[in-house]
């Protein structure tokens, strides 16, 4: 059972030049953010038995048309989750 209390979650906080930016994903009659998807991955990542303190690097491919987010963790680890 995953405990949420010891998850690390992934805060999505970008900035360009200072400036706070926030993203949303509108595809057909679904919506979310990328602080939803961050958080998504992280507990999966957390659920598949690893650290989510050793998270250095974080990427994330959105593919509305498959409803998925397809991500990389330190460019070594590989997974998936629903985009909705």
């Amino acid at each position: 059972m995953l405990n949420k209390e010891k998850i690390k979650l992934i805060e999505y906080r970008p900035e360009v030049n200072g400036v706070k930016v926030d993203f949303e994903l509108q595809y057909r009659d679904r919506e979310t953010d990328m602080k939803e998807i961050a958080r998504r991955v992280t507990e999966d990542y957390a659920r598949r038995g690893n650290d989510t303190d050793q998270i250095e690097h974080l990427h994330i491919y959105l593919k509305p048309t498959d409803f998925t987010a397809y991500y990389v963790i330190n460019d070594t680890y590989e997974g998936k989750v629903s985009l909705f």
